[in-house]
């Protein structure tokens, strides 16, 4: 009989206090989700979650593309304190909307969310996940290190909060959560050239002659460029020092080609050169080839070494 007389009284209790006060949406004064509600005999502690596939956010990610759409789980639920049910079923018509935003992430990426609020339907008992479903659309730039991990904070607020008579009881409490989505750049390989001498260099037999190349490293990891060439003419020396090159992100380096014509040499010979950059230690993760020309030429009888709309 005492129980049944305290489950009467709470149930006048909680009419009077929706019916005096109704709902409130506040952004102020958020409850984390380890508070207890304010009241311990009716009240509704709310709960979120965020989840998402990790096949999908760990898989690397090229900066510079088209970027990644991320499914996005958001639920909701509530727990009870001792006479929750019956505010449970006074309440579970309604609906609630999770607020998310981004409060954190590195300059070198761009996040954006389908809908900043999802709808979700309450509960109609405790532990009953409510769920629907958000996409994060994540781009990122060179900057971005190549398999640095690196986090896009996340924030997702549920404000609605029900008051009780006078507005000293709680009701329905609110609830935030923050969660770290890891992503993970891919290796963006762009090895930029210049030739400060020019490609066209007359060559004198018997006299070693260089040229420099000088390679940049623009993109976002430690590159290895292969070298190679091609179309040497018979008796030639010729050869690419250092042959390879090791560039950190950033940093140049020159190579020099350095050319040997043979003793009965006149004429013009061309060859060409192709550059291979890559992951330092991961040759299947290769960045776009560069093929460069060169022109070597020797008329004993002209003074002056020849330009290149006389060779053309």
């Amino acid at each position: 009989m005492l129980f049944k007389k305290i489950l009467v009284i709470g149930i006048i209790i909680i009419f009077l206090g929706i019916s005096i006060n109704p709902i409130q949406v506040s952004s102020t004064n958020i409850i984390n989700n380890n508070e207890k509600p304010g009241e311990i005999f009716f009240g509704l502690k709310s709960h979120i979650g965020i989840t998402w596939d990790e096949n999908e956010s760990l898989e690397p990610l090229m900066p510079n593309e088209g970027g990644r759409a991320i499914q996005l789980n958001i639920s909701y639920w509530v727990t009870w304190c001792i006479f929750g049910q019956i505010t449970n079923y006074l309440l579970k018509n309604g609906v609630v909307d999770i607020y998310i935003e981004i409060i954190d992430m590195p300059e070198f990426c761009k996040a954006s969310f389908s809908t900043n609020v999802t709808r979700l339907a309450f509960p109609d008992k405790q532990y009953l996940k409510e769920s629907n479903i958000n996409h994060i659309f994540v781009t990122i730039d060179e900057k971005a290190p190549a398999f640095k991990r690196f986090n896009i904070t996340i924030q997702a607020t549920m404000d609605r909060q029900v008051k009780g008579p006078l507005r000293f009881i709680t009701f329905l409490s609110p609830a935030k959560i923050t969660v770290n989505l890891t992503l993970i750049p891919d290796y963006w390989g762009l090895v930029s050239f210049k030739l400060p001498e020019g490609n066209i260099i007359e060559t004198p037999p018997l006299i070693e002659k260089q040229l420099p190349i000088i390679a940049y490293n623009l993109g976002n990891g430690i590159t290895y460029i292969k070298s190679e060439i091609f179309l040497i003419p018979p008796d030639f020396i010729i050869y690419l020092d250092p042959e390879n090159l090791i560039l950190d992100v950033g940093e140049n380096k020159t190579m020099y080609l350095k050319i040997l014509a043979p003793s009965n040499f006149s004429g013009i010979e061309t060859i060409y050169t192709k550059f291979t950059p890559h992951f330092l230690g991961r040759p299947d993760l290769q960045g776009p080839i560069e093929i460069i020309y060169f022109n070597f030429h020797y008329f004993p009888y002209f003074k002056h070494p020849l330009t290149l709309d006389q060779l053309n």
